[in-house]
């Protein structure tokens, strides 16, 4: 399955634009650059795992929203999503994706700290 960076970047804009959010106030939140965050949206940009995570909980919004796109079936089972791959993954490598995206939530949450925040401004 070809990731299309495309429809991810259009997912994340629609979520911040949902939160009337503006690519500035992403950038705040995310200390990432505003053209950055123009360039992942348009899908010009392929951003690390780690940006990524980082835009996803500075917007409340899971990666399965972003990465399921067509393949969905509706009725909550992925096909080719980040859910279906995991699904075909076997318990090794099932508890080192967990074991990554769990760091990769509790840095976010510690960067907010640092921010003096506590939970996301949502």
């Amino acid at each position: 399955m070809e990731l299309d960076f495309t429809s991810i970047g259009k997912a994340i804009r629609k979520k911040r634009k949902q939160l009337k959010y503006t690519q500035a106030h992403l950038s705040a939140l995310t200390d990432l650059g505003v053209t950055y965050i123009s360039h992942i949206e348009s899908g010009s940009t392929i951003p690390s795992l780690k940006t990524f995570v980082n835009i996803l909980n500075s917007l409340d919004l899971s990666a399965d929203e972003v990465l399921r796109g067509p393949e969905w079936n509706g009725e909550g089972e992925a096909n080719g999503s980040a859910a279906g791959l995991v699904k075909k993954c076997g318990t090794r490598d099932t508890l080192i994706i967990t074991d990554t995206v769990t760091a990769l939530n509790a840095e976010s949450k510690f960067r907010l700290r640092l921010r003096g925040r506590t939970s996301p401004p949502w």
